[in-house]
């Protein structure tokens, strides 16, 4: 029991600290507080940004963490190669259309 504790906390920890140090997560957050910025309350936005911020980086690695459990190694490296293919092809996008675009 105390193995499968200290892996679901383990993974859970390694979870967060990838979200919390993923820098599309980061700009992701920094462009949504410039919005926040220039409500009315700053001080009631910067603490729904900062709650907001925490929530998401437990909650998502708590989902991760527990579906672990039901998703397989092949499902894993399909959503892996999957992602892998969007982000590629983002990418390909952006290029284009800030450098061979008009």
């Amino acid at each position: 029991m105390i193995d499968r504790i200290g892996g679901f906390w383990s993974c859970f920890i390694k979870g967060a600290l990838m979200n919390i140090l993923n820098p599309y997560i980061i700009g992701f957050w920094l462009s949504v507080s410039g919005v926040v910025m220039i409500l009315p309350s700053v001080i009631m936005g910067f603490s729904g940004l900062v709650i907001s911020i925490v929530s998401w980086v437990v909650f998502l690695s708590f989902i991760v963490s527990r579906s672990r459990k039901f998703i397989g190694a092949k499902t894993q490296m399909a959503f892996a190669y999957i992602s892998a293919i969007l982000m590629a092809g983002f990418a390909i996008m952006l290029i284009f259309n800030i450098f061979l675009k008009g």
